[in-house]
């Protein structure tokens, strides 16, 4: 399956299967903070294998409610205190239980773990029994049989779980209201797919290739600072290669694509520089948690033009249109339902800004502006609007 039409998919399974899932997991943890990591880190583990949404449920599924499931670590956070604060008042922070789910949820915690995973398999995720059975690991008979018992002891507890309507709202009530967590389970899956893959010979030769296309044509470019020097330990985070060697593969890929839209076969363009800060190069980005990369193109000589080109995860990452030339930016709704931002400036003098989404998720940023005394480029906000929608332009990794 292509990576769009994967990612898509994946997107849309996600929209579908989340909440359930995140109550599943409440239920039988009885925490929705450590609910919300086993979710997080379940999902991501299917993006890797993703292939159709039946296939991924019954396997979602199977994660969430394996029974030996203990303190989930989420590889794509560093281990800092403060994402746990902010976990415990976004999951907390909810409609409570109403007394008969309080109830319900310590009778559950007294049933064996077979039959409150089948229970609440079927009574509150409303699964098949053939579907549970792939799922626990059971055959069909024993799954019936399960169920028969947690629902004769859990009535046996309150009369009025004879009815299994109230059975079923008892379990939904226990779950709360799990919502949708803003997470961002497709950056997940690509970022534990990235990781698994990296220290393979393939990711290496890609960027050796990529160095070279930039190289042929940008044969002056420059590079600063592109050193691990006081940055965290991201070895650990990404294994094989450093981030420093990423970004410089990165940073050389996106020169070479923005040379071939911005006066193509001349060598205009013949520098490039970032800084180390979190808007050019944040550390939320190589922890798996969204962020954007960016760079700078210049000529190293001559030259008044100044071109910037970020990258984000999303718009919460992105340079916001119009600030950094500190115009009035319009948008525009495209045929295909993707958006692009337009500074309503068309001078080099005054600066353009074009911002666009391909996907919903990415937003790809490019400025172009008079920084100095010298010869100014021939841009055009077409080009940059071209550049923007060149399909070349995305993080590593994605």
């Amino acid at each position: 399956m292509a990576y769009q039409t994967l990612d898509a998919a994946f997107t849309a399974f996600c929209d579908a299967e989340r909440r359930t899932l995140l109550g599943t997991a409440a239920l039988l943890l009885a925490d929705p903070v450590a609910a919300d990591r086993l979710v997080q880190s379940s999902l991501a583990e299917i993006y890797r294998q993703f292939s159709n949404p039946h296939d991924a449920r019954t396997a979602a599924y199977a994660l969430v409610t394996r029974p030996d499931v203990t303190d989930v670590k989420l590889p794509w956070r560093p281990p800092d205190s403060r994402f746990e604060l902010f976990d415990r008042f976004e999951l907390i922070d909810r409609r409570p239980p109403a007394v008969c789910g309080v109830a319900m949820m310590a009778d559950l915690a007294a049933l064996p773990t077979d039959q409150r995973r089948v229970i609440v398999l079927e009574y509150y995720a409303q699964l098949p029994i053939t579907e549970i059975a792939q799922i626990v690991g059971l055959d069909v008979a024993t799954v019936r049989t399960s169920s028969e018992q947690a629902r004769a002891a859990l009535k046996g507890r309150d009369a009025r779980r004879h009815d299994d309507l109230r059975l079923a709202e008892e379990l939904a009530d226990a779950a709360g209201n799990p919502g949708s967590a803003d997470t961002d389970d497709l950056a997940h899956g690509r970022w534990l797919r990235r990781r698994r893959h990296v220290r393979t010979s393939a990711l290496a030769a890609a960027g050796a290739t990529l160095v070279l296309l930039a190289a042929a044509f940008l044969p002056g470019l420059i590079n600063t600072g592109l050193t691990s020097t006081g940055l965290i330990n991201t070895e650990q985070a990404i294994p094989g290669p450093s981030r420093g060697q990423l970004t410089s593969e990165w940073r050389s890929a996106m020169t070479a694509a923005a040379a071939s839209h911005l006066h193509p076969g001349q060598a205009n363009l013949t520098g490039y520089s970032f800084s180390r800060n979190n808007f050019d190069d944040s550390d939320s980005f190589w922890a798996g948690s969204g962020g954007a990369l960016g760079l700078e193109l210049f000529r190293k000589t001559g030259g008044a033009t100044q071109v910037y080109l970020q990258v984000a995860t999303s718009s919460g990452f992105a340079a916001t249109c119009g600030t950094l030339t500190g115009s009035r930016c319009q948008t525009l709704q495209m045929m295909d339902g993707n958006r692009i931002s337009v500074t309503e400036s068309t001078t080099l003098k005054a600066g353009m800004e074009v911002q666009y989404s391909p996907d919903g998720r990415q937003v790809i940023t490019v400025v172009a502006h008079n920084f100095s005394a010298g010869e100014e480029l021939p841009l055009t906000r077409s080009q940059l609007i071209d550049l923007a929608e060149d399909p070349r332009l995305r993080l590593p990794g994605h």
